[in-house]
């Protein structure tokens, strides 16, 4: 039971690789070329696995939102 709850706990609070990717919307290929950039959020490597905490994606996430300049025109 203790090790399910801690894997609850980590579930929670990170994100696998494959799990974000599927969250975003992209490919691990993106999520890899982000990382190799250093352009994407932080992520923390444990062995192969490479996790991503919810809250920096989260931050990482609304530091590149950007107001629209103009407001959205639709056709005439």
């Amino acid at each position: 039971f203790t090790r399910r709850l801690r894997r609850l706990q980590i579930s929670t609070t990170f994100a696998t690789r494959p799990d974000l990717a599927i969250s975003l919307g992209v490919s691990e290929d993106t999520l890899w070329r982000l990382d190799a950039k250093r352009t994407g959020p932080q992520s923390i490597k444990l062995g192969r696995k490479v996790y991503y905490r919810r809250s920096t994606v989260r931050s990482w996430l609304e530091a590149r939102e950007h107001p629209r300049k103009t407001p959205a025109r639709g056709r005439k």
